[in-house]
């Protein structure tokens, strides 16, 4: 029959503090009891597997290896023998070519191509010039082609015009294009036509007011040329 207070055992005494510190010492030490079970437990397995095994390890160790097969010895090379047909002056020939096998001809070594190959020098080719951004005077060579599916052709090939403005491929592009078509009825539409341009030579733009100004600095190195013999004149008189 169970008590009302639960501090209390069958006797119906209440537990004393003595009591209580040994109940929670041996909860406390309960995990560490069954660990040493566990390794107790480990051991004598391991004990008595190794006890098993121990007379299949003696067998093994007695066996006695398999001798390796003997090792045949390499074939001697037999050097080549010359050739009874060959005469004395084949035979010398040979012997002169042996000897200067792999020796490099003095002539093939400055430009390493062997001697009687033609040496292969291909002309290198120059990157067109299509640079149209700056403020001289250039010459373009261009063409205009259409690229339209089916109907693929020329429509301008090598035209050359002079240009002196300052702008980008795609505004020479567009321009070609704008003015070709003005000039021309085009059965293209003009997102397939398509400009392939050259910069020929570039110069200097000279000043437009050149002339002029050079008439005027010829005209004040008279006047003052004229001012001078004046002036020399004067003086003579007045002496």
């Amino acid at each position: 029959m169970a008590t009302e207070d639960t501090g209390r055992r069958d006797t119906g005494k209440p537990m004393t503090i003595d009591e209580w510190v040994e109940t929670f010492g041996q909860l406390a030490r309960l995990p560490f009891a069954m660990a040493a079970f566990g390794m107790d437990l480990f051991g004598q397995t391991a004990r008595r597997f190794l006890d098993q095994t121990a007379p299949l390890n003696a067998r093994v160790d007695q066996t006695t290896p398999t001798p390796l097969p003997p090792t045949s010895p390499a074939p001697a090379v037999t050097p080549p023998q010359p050739r009874p047909s060959a005469t004395p002056a084949r035979a010398a020939h040979e012997d002169e070519k042996s000897q200067t096998f792999g020796q490099e001809d003095p002539k093939t070594k400055s430009s390493g191509i062997p001697s009687g190959v033609a040496p292969n020098n291909p002309k290198e080719e120059s990157m067109a010039d299509k640079n149209l951004s700056d403020d001289m005077l250039k010459l373009v060579s261009y063409s205009i082609v259409c690229i339209e599916r089916g109907n693929e052709k020329v429509l301008l090939c090598n035209a050359c015009e002079l240009f002196a403005d300052n702008m980008t491929d795609c505004d020479f592009d567009s321009w070609v294009i704008a003015s070709y078509c003005e000039k021309h009825r085009v059965r293209c539409d003009r997102k397939y036509l398509r400009v392939a341009y050259e910069v020929l030579g570039r110069w200097e733009k000279p000043d437009l007011q050149f002339e002029v100004k050079q008439l005027e600095r010829l005209e004040d190195i008279s006047d003052a040329i004229r001012d001078g013999n004046k002036k020399n004149k004067i003086t003579k008189s007045g002496d």
